[in-house]
């Protein structure tokens, strides 16, 4: 039997949502939000979680920094049934984060990419065998363009 139905493999990021807002940014300015949510972001990794919830044998392979928002996508994905095995933990970059800013119907995104794509390089790597269920880790190191 194969150890996995899906491996997910991509971006690992938390969306801190904001809801309610009193206006839009000003330079300069204070807005406020009403509501606020800190959760698992990424595409990727909200499929991932979706599918193993749903019963199906799930993995992922991505990187997140060794910080509190890497815990939490690291601690979401587990608590939906996703193995994390594959998930390389940096000690050089921040996990990414989305701030979402919700206005009615409509939103603006800012994104801090984070461990997303800088710290990818040839000495940064983790090979994996999905049938064997092993994983070898590189060291990583971050860099900024």
């Amino acid at each position: 039997m194969k150890p996995y139905d899906v491996i997910a493999i991509g971006e690992l990021n938390v969306d801190l949502l904001l809801n309610r807002i009193d206006g839009f940014p000003e330079i300069g300015k204070e807005k406020f939000a009403g509501d606020m949510l800190l959760t698992l972001g990424s595409s990727t990794a909200i499929f991932a979680a979706n599918s193993a919830a749903l019963g199906v044998r799930t993995g992922f392979a991505g990187m997140i920094g060794r910080d509190t928002f890497g815990e939490l996508v690291k601690r979401s994905l587990r608590d939906k049934g996703v193995d994390t095995r594959f998930v390389i933990e940096s000690d050089a970059c921040a996990t990414g984060a989305t701030i979402v800013m919700n206005y009615g119907e409509d939103r603006a995104n800012l994104t801090y990419q984070g461990a997303r794509t800088g710290c990818v390089s040839p000495m940064s790597t983790r090979s994996f065998s999905p049938s064997r269920g092993t994983s070898t880790s590189r060291r990583s190191s971050c860099r900024a363009d």
